[in-house]
Formats: structure tokens, C-alpha cells, sequence
């Protein structure tokens, strides 16, 4: 017959498992993930515990005991004339009882391991809330002992340097509207100027166009041609006065000899010779200035020099308006650039307030910054002080979350080789007993200890109730095999007399008291190590019916 270590023992595989809660969200424990957990604390109710199993005193049966075997009467079962009595009970005392009948039944057994353990806290459910920057606390929202959750508000800061980040980027920003604004009106001057291009590219056009046509030559020699007749008609005009105030001077000196006019009229007709005399002198004055301008049009008109003149200041004109778009073009380039610099000011204000701030920027609160709780949990220890001036290093919380703790078990080397990470195992602590508590192993000791010789193994283990406290001393049962079958009853079946257990067994109309051995016990079913046989149905629910006429009968045969 194979027997099992010392340490080991059966638990109970049931049919339905019961689905257990992953552990708490802030407790991301490598290489074991929050749905691996679940699932494997629900394989582990599979193989383990359909409720938390408590060992008899009588002990385990071995592994490989068939359920042929469990039928079987041990040595110290009471004969059946002393101890197996049939009671007759009528089926209304049955139905108000609440008794049922149910099969015995088999199932496969799981070989486990257990080891002593202590419970320790997890690193990964503590927090210590340290200000991302210098500064002077003006709110604390908690105290020691408060139960917080994840992104909570905890402490307020007002920090100097949050401040001066704030305007800073006040000051960027305001930067990039005036870069805005410049780029806008550099824009607009390009567009301006590139319009009195165009404009002075089709002046340059037309000139040419009347260029060709000679219009520039032909207009001024026109006007002074006309000029010309015009003093030439002014000359012939005043020459022919002239010749008639000469001839009435002349008559008036012969007529003053005579004593025929007075001197008066002799003067006057000498005065209005002379001033006809200075119309012919302006008159030729005008007419030679027009010939020298006729000459001198003349001249021009043959060389075409004013179309060209024209074409010259049209084409002058066209390179100072290009000029000026290449400028007002370099002007606009410059201004997109301080643009960009200045949203470049904008982004390293916004990120050195970023770094400053870390996670805690209060909207509109100039130097005010907002620490918040990064899990659930209790606040621990709280070193704040309202008022104080703290740096950045200064630790002014602890949050602690105990939804999950660590247990660290020590396995006896030579059972090293059958834990793996990612196992399941069941904890059980003095405090509580009959609790069970679920979790995994997370990590294997990386050398055995060399004076215990066992490998420190710690499993992740849920702690929602927060029962499990660190330095509690624990037992850690793992899976780690499948053993035989085993016969199995509903655990309202077993009826307990001292050390003793009964089952009453259906049989001829009635019910056989029977006493038997038992091995796992769980709050659903009890393993039956001997006292029943394949096939057989037991007595269920409130058996109390039964045991009182068995008792009954007892005294009766004793009477």
C-alpha cells in the first residue's frame, strides 16, 4: 500500500466549483496576473476546498484507497447486533422532520503539502506620499486611521515655484498671442506688397504697349509744334499793330508842328508804339523758344528716347514693388518663427509645471497643488503638519492596503520540487480558526536556508476583511498531485455522538444507524474512510428525528 509523507494530506475535489473574487485591483503581483489568480483559485475550490477543509481526528485515509476498500468495516466498527439497529419511523414524522435520503458518492482526492508560515505586509499595498515639490501645506484632508480611496484628495500644497511656473506660462502664452498678431500683419504686407506688384507689372505692360504705338514721342512734338504756330501767329499779330502804331506816331508829330493836337495825344501815341514794340519783342522771344523746344522735341521724337524713358521708370517701378514683396516675405518668415519659438516657450513652461506639479494641478489655483491617494487602503501614519514647509523628500503619508497580504512558507527541502509559482494554496492562521484564506505563490526562494534546510516560498493571499495581520503565524496548504477516490456524504448526514460518528443508512423500509470512519470534512460533504457501501443512500438534513429513536431503542435494549 503506497502511504503518503508526513506532511501531506487529502482534500476534497468537488463537481461545481465556487468562483473566487480575484485579489484587490492595486495588487498587480508578477508573473501571476489578477485573472490567472482568479482562475486558479477557482481550479483550487475545484481540487481543494468546496468550504474550508478541516481534518478528523481519526486522520486521512491514504491516497489510493478505492472506494471497494472505503466499503469495507474496519476492525473497531461495532458488530452490527450492538450498534446497527433498523428504526421504523412513518413517513409524515419523516416529511416534518425535513429528512431526505441521498446516495453515497465517489469522487477523486488531492494530494496536498502543508508548511508553516508567517504572514508579512504586501510592498506593493503601501504608499508613501511624498509633495512633487517644495512648498507650504495649506490643507490636509485625512488623518491616521482614515480609510481613503484610489485618487482621493489628501493634501494641498501651495508651492512658490508651482506659482512662478504658473505666470511663466501666463507669459508664454500671452508671447504666442503677440507672435500671432505679428505674423498676421506681416502677411498682410506681403499681400500688399505682392498687389503693387502685380499693379506695377501691368503699368509696365501698358507702357510698352504705348511705347510701341509711339504715344510717349509723338504727343510732346505735337505740343510744341503748336506752340510754335502759336507764337509764330502772336509775332505776325503784334508786328502788324506795330506798324500801325508807328504810322500814328509819325502823323501825330507832324500834327503837333502844327499845333493841330496837344502834346498829351503826341504822347500817347508814342506810348502805345512802345508797348507794341515790347508785344513783338515777346512775341519773337516766345517764337525762337519754341523753335529751340520744336528742335529739341524733334530730336527726341526721332530717337524714340521718351518711350523708352517711360518703359525705364515702368520697369524701375516693378523691382521696387518685388523688392519690397521679398521684404515684406523675409519679415513674415521671421515672424512665423518667433511665432513658433514662442509656442515653443509655451510647451516648456507647460511641461516644467508638468514636473512640478506631478499629478496634482489644481485648476486655477496659482501655487496650489493637490496630492491624491494612488490606492485604497488606511492611512497608516500621517507625518503632516498644517502649515509646515516641507521639501520634496519629506514623506507626509503612509497608506497601507491589506486586501491582499504575503505568507511566506517555508517548504522542507526535499518538497521543494513540487511547488511551482502560480500555484494555489489555502492559509489557515491560530486566530481564526476554521477560516480559510485563498491565494497563490508568487515567488520561490532563489537558495534554501541552511539552517532550517527549507525554501522561503511567499504566496499572494486575499486579505479583503483585512483579518490577516503581518507577523501572524500561518499554515500554507498547496495542491500538489491527485490521489485515489473516495466515498462521500452530505456533511448533514453525520450524526456525532462523543468521538464517534454515525450515518443512517436507508435500508428495508427504515433506517440503519451505522457507524463509520471518517477522513476530510468540509462544511458540504465528509469524506467516509469505512461504514458504508458502494451504492448505499444516507439519511440527510435534520437527522435529529433518527437519533433521538435511536437512542430510544438503545434504552430499550438495555431494559
Amino acid at each position: 500500500m503506497n502511504t503518503l509523507k508526513p506532511n501531506e494530506a487529502h482534500t476534497i475535489e468537488t463537481e461545481k466549483p465556487t468562483a473566487v473574487p480575484p485579489l484587490a485591483a492595486p495588487f498587480k503581483s508578477p508573473p501571476v496576473s489578477r485573472k490567472s489568480l482568479g482562475l486558479i483559485a477557482a481550479a483550487f475550490v475545484v481540487g481543494v476546498a468546496g468550504t474550508a477543509a478541516v481534518t478528523s481526528r481519526r486522520g486521512p485515509a491514504p491516497a489510493n484507497q478505492t472506494a471497494e476498500a472505503a466499503a469495507k468495516p474496519s476492525a473497531d466498527e461495532p458488530k452490527a447486533d450492538a450498534q446497527s439497529r433498523l428504526i421504523k419511523i412513518d413517513a409524515g414524522a419523516v416529511n416534518n422532520a425535513g429528512i431526505q435520503t441521498r446516495p453515497v458518492t465517489f469522487a477523486p482526492l488531492t494530494v496536498t503539502m502543508t508548511a508553516p508560515g508567517t504572514v508579512e505586509a504586501n510592498p506593493s499595498g503601501q504608499a508613501k506620499i511624498t509633495p512633487p515639490v517644495s512648498g507650504k501645506l495649506a490643507h490636509i484632508l485625512v488623518n491616521q486611521g482614515n480609510t481613503v480611496r484610489a485618487g482621493q484628495p489628501l493634501v494641498v500644497l501651495d508651492s512658490y515655484d508651482v506659482a512662478q511656473a504658473h505666470a511663466a506660462v501666463r507669459d508664454a502664452q500671452l508671447g504666442v498671442g503677440q507672435a500671432v498678431a505679428a505674423v498676421q500683419t506681416a502677411q498682410a504686407q506681403v499681400g500688399q506688397s505682392r498687389a503693387k506688384l502685380s499693379s506695377a507689372q501691368t503699368t509696365l505692360g501698358r507702357q510698352r504697349q504705348l511705347a510701341q504705338a509711339g504715344a510717349f514721342s509723338q504727343a510732346p512734338l505735337l505740343a510744341v509744334q503748336s506752340e510754335v504756330s502759336q507764337a509764330q501767329s502772336e509775332l505776325t499779330q503784334a508786328l502788324t499793330e506795330l506798324r500801325t502804331k508807328t504810322a500814328a506816331a509819325d502823323r501825330a508829330g507832324r500834327l503837333i508842328q502844327d499845333q493841330l493836337i496837344s502834346r498829351s495825344e503826341r504822347e500817347q501815341a508814342q506810348a502805345d508804339q512802345e508797348q507794341t514794340q515790347a508785344r513783338v519783342d515777346q512775341a519773337k522771344t516766345r517764337l525762337g523758344l519754341a523753335r529751340q523746344a520744336l528742335s529739341r522735341e524733334q530730336k527726341v521724337f526721332s530717337g524714340d528716347l521718351l518711350s523708352k524713358q517711360a518703359v525705364q521708370t515702368a520697369q524701375a517701378d516693378v523691382q521696387a514693388a518685388r523688392s519690397e514683396v521679398q521684404t515684406s516675405l523675409r519679415q513674415a518668415q521671421a515672424a512665423q518663427t518667433a511665432l513658433q519659438s514662442a509656442r515653443g516657450r509655451v510647451t516648456a513652461t507647460h511641461d516644467n509645471l508638468s514636473a512640478l506639479e506631478g499629478g496634482g494641478h489644481t485648476e486655477g489655483g496659482a501655487g496650489l497643488v493637490t496630492l491624491y491617494a494612488p490606492l485604497g487602503g488606511v492611512v497608516t501614519e500621517r507625518a503632516a503638519t498644517l502649515g509646515e514647509t516641507v521639501e520634496r523628500s519629506t514623506a507626509l503619508l503612509t497608506i497601507s492596503n491589506t486586501s491582499a497580504v504575503l505568507v511566506q512558507a517555508n517548504v522542507p527541502e526535499q518538497d521543494a520540487a513540487r511547488v511551482r509559482v502560480g500555484q494555489t494554496v489555502q492559509v489557515t492562521v491560530p486566530t481564526y480558526a476554521g477560516q480559510t484564506f485563498i491565494g497563490i505563490v508568487q515567488t520561490l526562494g532563489s537558495s534554501v536556508d541552511e539552517k532550517t534546510r527549507s525554501l522561503p516560498v511567499r504566496c499572494l493571499v486575499e486579505n479583503r476583511d483585512g483579518r490577516l495581520k503581518p507577523e501572524m503565524f500561518a499554515r500554507v496548504t498547496l495542491a500538489t498531485g491527485k490521489g485515489g477516490s473516495a466515498a462521500f456524504v452530505p456533511s448533514s448526514a453525520i450524526d456525532t455522538d462523543g468521538e464517534k460518528r454515525f450515518v443512517y443508512v436507508a435500508k428495508d423500509g427504515g433506517y440503519e444507524k451505522r457507524a463509520v470512519q471518517i477522513g476530510r470534512v468540509t462544511e458540504a460533504r465528509t469524506q467516509i474512510v469505512s461504514g458504508v457501501q458502494p451504492g448505499e443512500s444516507v439519511a440527510t438534513a435534520d437527522v435529529f428525528v433518527l437519533k433521538s429513536e435511536s437512542k430510544k431503542g438503545e434504552l430499550k435494549g438495555d431494559d
